[in-house]
This record gives C-alpha cells, sequence and structure tokens, in this order.
C-alpha cells in the first residue's frame, strides 16, 4: 500500500508541477524565457508537500474509511478533500503567517492554496483509485 501511495504521489506531483507552471504563465505572472525556473520552483515547493503531506493524509483518510463497510470509497473522497482544504492552516502557519483573530472564513476560502489545495488532493484521490483498481485487477488474474 505504501508504494502504491509513493506512486500516486509521483503522479500526482508530475501533474501539480504542469497544472502550476501552466497557472503561472495563463495567469501572465512569469515572465518569457522563465520556464526552468518556474519548474524548479515548484518542483522545490510541490514535490515534498506531496510526498509528505498528501501521503500521511492519504493513509489517515483511508485508514478511517476502513473502518465503514459501506460508502467506503465515498468517505475516503471527503476525507482526501478534507485534508486538500485544511493545507492552508499549516501553509498560512508556515509561509504567510497570520494571528488567528486576522484570519476569516472570506480569506480562507478565497485563497488560492485553498483551491489548489482541493484540486490536488482530489487528483491524488483518483490516481490512487485508479492504481488500485489495476492492482486488484492483476491480483485477480494471477489468482
Amino acid at each position: 500500500m505504501l508504494f502504491r501511495k509513493v506512486l500516486t504521489a509521483f503522479y500526482t506531483s508530475l501533474l501539480a508541477i504542469v497544472s502550476l507552471t501552466i497557472f503561472e504563465y495563463i495567469s501572465g505572472n512569469a515572465l518569457e524565457g522563465e520556464l526552468f525556473s518556474v519548474i524548479l520552483g515548484y518542483t522545490i515547493f510541490v514535490v515534498p508537500i506531496v510526498f509528505v503531506y498528501g501521503i500521511i493524509s492519504s493513509l489517515i483518510a483511508d485508514g478511517i474509511s476502513k473502518k465503514v463497510k459501506k460508502h467506503r470509497n465515498s468517505i475516503s473522497f471527503g476525507f482526501h478533500i478534507f485534508f486538500g482544504v485544511g493545507f492552508i492552516l499549516l501553509y498560512s502557519l508556515f509561509f504567510e503567517y497570520q494571528p488567528f483573530s486576522e484570519l476569516n472564513v472570506v480569506n480562507v476560502m478565497t485563497h488560492p492554496i485553498t483551491f489548489f489545495g482541493a484540486l490536488f488532493s482530489i487528483l491524488f484521490f483518483i490516481i490512487d483509485f485508479f492504481i488500485r483498481k489495476k492492482d486488484s485487477r492483476l491480483e485477480s488474474i494471477r489468482v
């Protein structure tokens, strides 16, 4: 299972870097000729976050959902989104410190990190789901 999560984190990281780079150029924040710098910058930050926070969050979500027999995938999906949106709390603590008295729901929910955290957590879940299905099909063929 851990190997599956690492593989999922690898694919999620690749897609996250590509999508963030495209977003950077579409929004006009990147200058021409900075493609390598933008990709390198996102790689330095995104890969460790997905591999550490993403894998741990996914293991917790799957662990909680295993306790429920019915709607296991839906519960796991909900917890993946919860942890993805919840990443804004860690992000704001380490990168954009604001006292909790100054935080409000509008600022938190409209922050781009909240959107991308939810998006990449959904992506992580979907990739993990398909890898798990593929692995279970391979197991049934082997038996």
